[in-house]
């Protein structure tokens, strides 16, 4: 590899050095480290080829892109710079549908393209299309995902718990049948948070609460650990959460390529789908202009009212009160139940310590260390009672209770967006007549060029929130 500046660079390729932009190093170099699942510094042919899938090309074309990264013949596996240049024909064959090496070489005019479009992000509810073959089985269960081993890292405040998350698939989607990581409950919040911003009209599962003490307390290691199984099986085996590669990068990427995903793919605030991309501001003349400004009359947008959508989302408001309540009671009659089970052991240790204590006396000792032992066994027996009543009523009762509130969720970003809607309306009204003026204003081109921005801004904002 050699460096050109700061800001660009080339590789040597079979033909001739393949110059890139830095922005092309920066995000292919994290697609690397998120599908080079084992880090050994190679993509596999089953982790490439699942990944180049999501540009929507033919297959014809991924299996050329493949071939021509590899150097003309097809290889098991890429290394980084081969990757790069797989992903840089991506891009070539998305802006100009042609698939040729000699596109790509520095003497070409035609090298400076766009960022190859993998579909990472995409508007709220959009996911890769499927075939017709994968949507006839939809509602079979293709992933099983356990998570367990959780063990403490870290010392003082920098203590955290690590899960080890077991995944079996037979999914035509997944670049592997079987992988084992390590997870902390944080990636699992990025991961929820991630697809309740994607899918703003899709009822996520919820994950367990956080807490700030007691965190390393056993009993609610183990309490998170079935949450968070329950909540990645019911992600994985959903049909259109299970196929966001947010979801691949917990599951298989390794250390580094999970670090990577979370910058690649960060959450970004809301803020940022208002502000106009330069390929809108650009375009604006050319294709907007004349057709936007035909009449100065406010169109109102008209949402229909939905009276049974109403009546449900009262309905939840009275169930949700309900089920907290419930979830409040259960939850102080386990903890009761909890410590007396604490309780009894601890008799059960005092005991066996007075047997030690009054070890001259034979028979006061053997009484002792009898009871002692008593104690730990029905302690015991009734700790894995109350293991029981924890996976089995407990855990499934907050989980509802969460389930519940990501209806709640669900209803709230639908008010959200239709008074988004009206406000966006609204702006692009107000924009609509400061262009006008602006227009008619001798000498003010600077304020209709803002004006008209604004305008673009908020009109590529209304059909994402469109509600009927």
């Amino acid at each position: 590899m050699s460096t050109m500046d700061a800001s660009e660079f080339s590789l040597n390729f079979v033909g001739g050095p393949i110059k890139f932009r830095g922005e092309e190093g920066v995000v292919f170099a994290k697609l690397f480290h998120i599908v080079d699942i084992d880090g050994d510094g190679f993509v596999g042919g089953a982790e490439g080829a699942a990944f180049i899938r999501r540009a929507n090309l033919p297959n014809e074309a991924n299996r050329e892109i493949w071939r021509l990264a590899s150097g003309g013949k097809s290889q098991d596996k890429l290394g980084k710079d081969s990757w790069f240049v797989a992903l840089k024909l991506v891009a070539l064959v998305q802006s100009t549908g042609k698939c040729k090496m000699q596109y790509l070489y520095e003497n070409n005019s035609t090298n400076i393209l766009p960022l190859p479009d993998f579909h990472l992000e995409g508007p709220p509810d959009n996911v890769l299309p499927t075939s017709p073959d994968i949507a006839n089985s939809i509602n079979e269960r293709h992933f099983k995902i356990t998570v367990s081993s959780p063990i403490v890292v870290g010392t003082s405040y920098n203590r955290f718990t690590q899960y080890v998350v077991s995944t079996t698939n037979d999914s035509p989607n997944f670049p592997v049948k079987t992988i084992q990581v390590r997870r902390r409950f944080s990636d699992f919040e990025w991961l929820h948070a991630r697809l309740t911003d994607r899918f703003r009209g899709t009822i996520i599962p919820p994950i367990p609460q956080k807490r700030w003490t007691g965190n390393m307390d056993a009993t609610f290691v183990e309490e998170r650990r079935q949450a968070l199984e329950h909540f990645i099986n019911e992600v994985c085996n959903h049909e259109k959460l299970s196929k966001t590669f947010e979801v691949q990068i917990i599951l298989t990427a390794n250390n580094e390529g999970l670090v990577a995903g979370r910058e690649l793919l960060a959450i970004t605030p809301a803020v940022a789908a208002y502000v106009p991309k330069a390929s809108t501001v650009t375009g604006l003349w050319s294709s907007m202009k004349d057709s936007l400004f035909v009449s100065s009359v406010q169109q109102a947008v008209e949402i229909k009212t939905d009276e049974d959508y109403t009546k449900i989302g009262e309905h939840i408001d009275v169930y949700r009160k309900r089920i907290g309540e419930l979830v409040r009671c259960s939850d102080m009659v386990y903890s009761a139940q909890r410590a007396k089970g604490y309780e009894l052991s601890r008799c059960g240790t005092y005991f066996s310590s007075l047997a030690v204590h009054e070890r001259e006396d034979v028979k006061t000792s053997y009484l002792m260390g009898n009871t002692g032992e008593c104690f730990e066994n029905v302690s015991n027996f009734y700790q894995d009672q109350l293991d029981k009543v924890l996976s089995m009523y407990v855990s499934n009762i907050r989980y509802l209770a969460g389930k519940v509130g990501a209806v709640k969720t669900v209803i709230n970003n639908r008010e959200h967006a239709i008074q988004e809607v009206h406000q966006a309306s609204a702006t692009m009204h107000r924009n609509k007549e400061r262009f006008a003026a602006a227009r008619a204003s001798s000498g003010a081109a600077a304020s209709a060029m803002i004006a008209e921005q604004k305008m673009v801004s908020v009109s590529k904002f209304l059909p994402e929130y469109t509600v009927v």
